[in-house]
């Protein structure tokens, strides 16, 4: 069974996502998720060197930097978030993440650090930034922070992808707590808005506490929960 394939998108998010002309050939939301698939792992290699620049150019200011490579999407992940499609459904070109990576950084300094070589060297690795997203001035709701990137590459068809950049004690706070009370606050039934909303302000708490003391420590440990690099990964078909 084949699925239709929705190739609009709202105009407002034009600019981030993945270009039209990609899926000329595409006339089903599988051949648009393969189509996808089968240029990412170019990408994603080229992003994977781009992380290493960061990460050097971070590590020169005698600051630790790490980064993950989780490889590309899977198809079966990529076909599920094309479905689901953020309200309207199939619409491919909002599948922005086939190529993507996470850098975990060890403090402040070193997220302002990468910001800027970010800001002024991405298309030297070819990469245009077509949308960020900064949280750490502007926490979500349960305090949670990050600099969000999505890149189009220049060499490759605009190919959209995604980059993360995570503070370590964020990182470990989420991976300790965090996610945990995220997941307790999702399963919880209707009418229980008092407990989500005291479980956001415990959250609140921890990631505004962890970003501004010293956590020695940190990133020497970080590699085991979640990180480090890894070789990029075969797409599978159905």
């Amino acid at each position: 069974m084949t699925t239709p394939i929705n190739k609009n998108v709202n105009t407002r998010f034009e600019k981030s996502t993945q270009p039209l002309s990609i899926f000329e050939k595409a006339n089903t939301l599988e051949e648009g998720v393969q189509t996808l698939l089968s240029l990412a792992p170019i990408s994603q290699m080229n992003l994977v060197k781009f992380m290493e620049a960061i990460a050097n150019e971070v590590k020169s200011l005698g600051i630790q930097a790490t980064f993950y490579d989780p490889g590309i999407k899977s198809y079966d992940s990529a076909l599920r978030k094309a479905k689901k499609g953020y309200g309207i459904p199939n619409q491919i070109r909002l599948l922005t993440d086939p190529y993507r990576g996470s850098m975990i950084l060890e403090n402040l300094e070193a997220i302002n650090t990468a910001e800027k070589f970010i800001e002024t060297k991405s298309e030297n690795y070819g990469f245009k930034i077509v949308y960020d997203k900064n949280t750490f001035n502007n926490p979500w709701s349960n305090g949670y922070r990050d600099i969000n990137y999505k890149f189009s590459d220049m060499h490759n068809k605009g190919l959209v992808g995604e980059l993360q950049l995570q503070l370590c004690a964020v990182k470990k706070f989420t991976e300790i707590a965090g996610h945990k009370a995220y997941e307790v606050a999702r399963t919880l039934p209707p009418g229980s808005n008092n407990v989500k909303k005291a479980l956001e302000e415990v959250t609140k708490h921890g990631y505004n506490k962890v970003t501004t003391i010293s956590n020695t420590g940190c990133m020497s440990n970080i590699k085991k929960m979640h990180g480090g690099k890894r070789k990029t990964r075969k797409h599978r078909k159905n």
